[in-house]
Order: structure tokens, then C-alpha cells, then sequence
């Protein structure tokens, strides 16, 4: 039972928490060059009063796992080998005094996870949503092909796909130290029941006969009751990368996020700062090219919130993407991988990525529900800017860019089989990770032979400006 109200500091709820290792093959059932899961679990107790740090201690030893070193707490503290039964009850006293003390301090100033250094549990709340819910946009725009191909009315990619059946969604919390569980699992829960509510009023809720609600809730009719399932609580024991275990990892199916509000591409400024330019100059001619991609842009009097500034930077990228794909031909490569979350590494969210035969590699999120809709009545073009058919935009540049494909062991993803980084010349590293050694192989491949011509353009380039540069001497001469 979740119950909000049931704050009292006498509540307790007993949980079961599970620890998934991989293990590499070799056994009759699982080959050598496969890894498997292995799950164990153990039954703890919570209370209102039980931090992240005193769980974790306890599953150490359920686990059979040796306990963490510590900081002496002082001399006088750590005497129990004192004849006097009256010496070892005042040391015990002034042990609890000090760890209270400490407490209180640490409410004070809350610590950060560290997962070299820190146990922690990771809270995963999860429900079936109707399958849709999670879509991407390179699926909606093969849709919408496919449509105006069988029919000659248009398409709007606005509009959600129907599709049927259902599919598991994940929401991931990593706890501090000082975290209190019980507490952090309510409010997770009442953030997946949001979620959950969202997704059946989108795709299940009728509008009006004949509607595409209706053809949607007609479509998942074979398990009605399946996506009104309530969602699931589970906890999950990491332990840190110091104690000598690399290979714990969360394996669920479906889509796994941290939460609603992520933001982890990290996409270049360069469109932000020339979209500010473009709404503040109005004397600029700009070009056609230019107002078709941004249509805010022949605009510059209209103000522009942050909103429709990241709506118009995504449509950019989505084209510049797009032409990429078609420059490429049969040379584009693409497909799913999985994006370890830089704010929380416990996190793999599935990406789609595309490695165009030019020096970048691309990876989108998710198609997000939006509630911004930017309407245009006054502005030529479109009649509705929608950000439901576009996902968040990343992209490496793979000149000067390093592929990592054996991953250090001080690394906490060591341990998880089918994982490469890739680390640009300014030093930030993107972790992915392939579903299967086969598609790990072929990505493997495709990168390594694109960084290779990414360099040997980059020498070409430098010698032809070397040339240049000597040219110009001799005629100045």
C-alpha cells in the first residue's frame, strides 16, 4: 500500500530488494560470448527514521558483501575491550551521541551520491502506458510517408500514431545517502500515477464517436484492463564501484527514464544565439531557406518565449538531420542504442541514433507530449508549430572525436557487457550501450571506420592549408 498520509514515525513497510549482476557465459545454458542476469534479493524493513546509508549497511551483510571502511569515529568511542561493564556502556553512549550528532549535520548539508564511495538504492517505479506513448520521430515521419504514399489527403505528424498493445515505462530515482525511502518512494509513485493518467487520457480517452481517440482505445481493446494496471514499486541495491563490485546493473523491459523533465543532449548553442539574432534584428534580409526552417524568424517583431526558441532550434537540427539521411543514401547508418543519463548513471534511456556519411554522430530522444502549442494565424506558413512530433537533438562531432571501446575498469560501466564511450576533443564523454554483441560489432565497426576518414580529412585539410598559407608567402614576396 502507498499511503501519503501514513507519516507517522511509527510506520513501517516491509520490502524486498534485488541486486542484478551480470555474469559472463560459458555455462550449458548461456554461451561464452553472452553475458546473463543474475538477481538475488533480500527482504529488509523500512521505517521513517532508516536513511539510504542505514539500508544499504544492512543489505551488505544480506548480501554477503564485505562492509565498507570506515572513519574512526574517535579514540575514547571505539574502547570495547575495557574490563568495566560501566566504561563499555558510557563508550556506547558517546558512539550514539556522535553518530546523532552527525545525522543532524548531515540534514544540514544533504550529501551527493558518489558511486565510487557510496551504497545506494535506486527506486523504480513502474506501469504498462499504451504503446505510443513512447515514440520517436523517425517513426512518426515513416508514417507519415507511408500514409501519403496509400492516400492522397494530407498528414499531420501532430497527430499520434495508433498503435496497439502495451509497453512497461520505467521511472528510475538514484537515493543520497541521506535520502529517506520510504518518503522518496511516495512521491515517485504519485509522480508514474501522473504519468500513467497522462497516457490513458491521450490514448485511451474518447473525445467523440469517430474520433482518433476512439480508433486508438479500439486498437489496445485486447487488454483494456492491462494498462489500468496500477504501477509497481521495486528497489534495487548498487553497490559503489570502490568495494570491488563493477558489474551491478538494473536490467527492466521497456523504456527506463529518471524523470519527465530531462534535458541530456547537449546540444550546441550556435542555434540559440543566431535564432536571438534573427528576432532581434529586423533590418536583416533573411533568407527563404531560412523561413521555411524557422518560421518565427521572418517575424523578428513577434516575442519569442524559451519554449518556442527550443521548438525552432529542434525543427532545425530535425532538418539539417533529415538532409544528412538523404545526402547518405544507403550509407546512413541507424537504430537504437542505449544513453547512460550524465544526471543519473544508473539510467539508460533508449536513444535513436544515425551516423550519416558526414563527421557527426546523432542521437534523439523521445518524442515528448508537450503542452506549449504556439499557434500562427498571423504568420504565413504552418498553422500550428507542435513540439509532439520532434525529440531532443544531440550530436558529437567525430573529428578529433575518440572511440572508446574497452571501458577502464575504474569505470562504475566496466562490468556491463556491450558498452563503447565515445570522447569529443573538449573532453566530455557520451556512454553507450548496444542490446546485443552482434549490434555492438556492427556499431563498432561503423564508428571506427568514420573517426578513421574524420582524421585523414583533417590531415588533408591541414596540409592544403599548409600549402596555402606557403603560396600566399612566395607572392607577397
Amino acid at each position: 500500500k502507498h499511503n501519503m498520509s501514513g507519516l507517522s514515525p511509527r510506520r513501517q513497510e516491509s520490502h524486498r530488494v534485488y541486486l542484478q549482476q551480470f555474469t559472463r557465459g560459458g555455462t550449458a545454458t548461456v554461451p561464452q560470448h553472452e553475458s546473463s542476469v543474475n538477481t538475488t534479493s533480500a527482504a529488509v524493513r523500512l521505517t521513517l527514521a532508516a536513511t539510504t546509508e542505514d539500508v544499504t549497511e544492512l543489505l551488505r551483510q544480506k548480501f554477503g558483501l564485505l562492509p565498507l571502511p570506515k572513519i574512526p569515529i574517535s579514540a575514547s568511542a571505539t574502547r570495547s575491550t575495557s574490563s568495566s561493564a560501566l566504561d563499555r556502556i558510557n563508550a556506547h553512549l558517546a558512539m550514539q551521541r556522535q553518530k546523532s550528532s552527525e545525522k543532524e549535520n548531515n540534514k544540514r548539508h544533504k550529501r551527493t551520491y558518489d558511486p565510487y564511495k557510496d551504497d545506494t538504492l535506486v527506486i523504480v517505479a513502474s506501469c504498462f502506458l499504451p504503446r505510443g506513448y513512447v515514440r520517436f520521430e523517425h517513426e512518426q515521419l515513416k508514417a507519415s510517408v507511408s500514409h501519403s504514399s496509400t492516400s492522397n489527403t494530407n498528414h499531420s505528424l501532430s497527430q499520434p500514431q495508433i498503435f496497439s498493445g502495451s509497453e512497461a515505462f520505467n521511472l528510475f530515482k538514484t537515493l543520497s545517502p541521506d535520502d529517506n525511502p520510504l518518503i522518496v518512494k511516495d512521491e515517485l509513485y504519485q509522480q508514474i500515477l501522473l504519468i500513467q493518467e497522462e497516457a490513458i487520457a491521450l490514448f485511451g480517452s474518447s473525445s467523440g464517436p469517430g474520433s482518433l481517440a476512439d480508433d486508438i482505445t479500439a486498437a489496445t481493446s485486447k487488454s483494456p484492463r492491462r494498462v489500468r494496471k496500477p504501477p509497481v514499486i521495486r528497489l534495487f541495491f548498487m553497490p559503489c564501484h570502490n568495494s570491488g563490485v563493477s558489474n551491478a546493473t538494473i536490467e527492466m523491459e521497456g523504456y527506463c527514464t529518471d524523470t519527465e523533465e530531462e534535458n541530456d543532449n547537449d546540444v550546441n548553442n550556435d542555434e540559440d544565439t543566431e535564432i536571438n539574432e534573427l528576432s532581434s534584428n529586423a533590418t536583416t534580409p533573411i533568407p527563404q531557406w531560412k523561413r521555411d526552417m524557422i518560421p518565427y524568424s521572418s517575424h523578428p517583431k513577434v516575442e519569442i518565449s524559451k519554449e518556442q526558441k527550443t521548438l525552432m532550434k529542434e525543427r532545425r537540427l530535425l532538418t539539417i538531420l533529415s538532409g544528412h539521411e538523404i545526402a547518405s543514401g544507403n550509407e546512413c547508418v541507424s537504430g537504437y542504442l542505449l544513453k547512460q543519463c550524465k544526471l543519473d548513471g544508473n539510467v539508460w534511456k533508449r536513444v535513436h541514433c544515425v551516423l550519416p556519411n558526414y563527421p557527426q554522430f546523432w542521437f534523439v530522444s523521445r518524442v515528448k507530449k508537450d503542452e506549449h502549442m504556439f499557434p500562427q494565424e498571423d504568420l504565413p506558413g504552418s498553422n500550428m508549430i507542435t513540439s509532439q512530433c520532434i525529440g531532443k537533438h544531440g550530436m558529437i562531432e567525430l573529428s578529433g572525436t575518440f572511440l572508446i571501446e574497452t571501458i577502464d575498469t575504474d569505470s562504475p560501466v566496466s562490468g556491463i557487457p556491450c558498452t563503447f564511450q565515445l570522447m569529443t576533443k573538449d573532453g566530455d564523454i557520451h556512454t553507450f550501450r548496444a542490446n546485443s554483441k552482434k549490434a555492438y560489432s556492427r556499431w563498432m565497426d561503423c564508428l571506427s571506420k568514420r573517426i578513421v576518414e574524420c582524421q585523414e580529412n583533417s590531415y588533408l585539410d591541414h596540409a592544403e592549408a599548409l600549402v596555402r598559407i606557403a603560396l600566399v608567402g612566395r607572392d607577397i614576396k
